[in-house]
């Protein structure tokens, strides 16, 4: 079972990362998705937990090796795993990163 102090620091490290490896513009973006997954999440059955930590744990490792380019685009089983809320929402998540994107042009 996932602690409380385990998820916390899963936390700070992903806002530390977005600190040292997003610019200004992407990490505001980027700490308020996280906060608000994090605040979805709070009270999640146990059993979507482990599943939860996992994905942010990756994202941590994801952004720990980030470079230049950010993201990589889901595979066709990852897509058909979304439900339509999913959908919208990582469809307004590309919209905003490319319209933050374009106004750093």
């Amino acid at each position: 079972m996932t602690t409380r102090a385990e998820v916390l620091g899963l936390y700070r490290r992903i806002l530390t990362l977005h600190r040292r490896k997003l610019e200004p513009r992407m990490r505001v973006l980027g700490d308020a998705y996280v906060r608000d997954e994090f605040r979805r999440h709070k009270d999640a059955a146990d059993k979507f937990v482990p599943l939860f930590m996992q994905e942010w744990e990756q994202y941590v490792t994801m952004l720990s090796q980030k470079q230049d380019r950010f993201g990589r685009e889901l595979s066709e089983s990852e897509r058909a795993l979304m439900n339509s809320e999913q959908q919208e929402k990582l469809q307004s998540l590309r919209d905003a990163a490319k319209s933050v994107g374009e106004s750093m042009s």
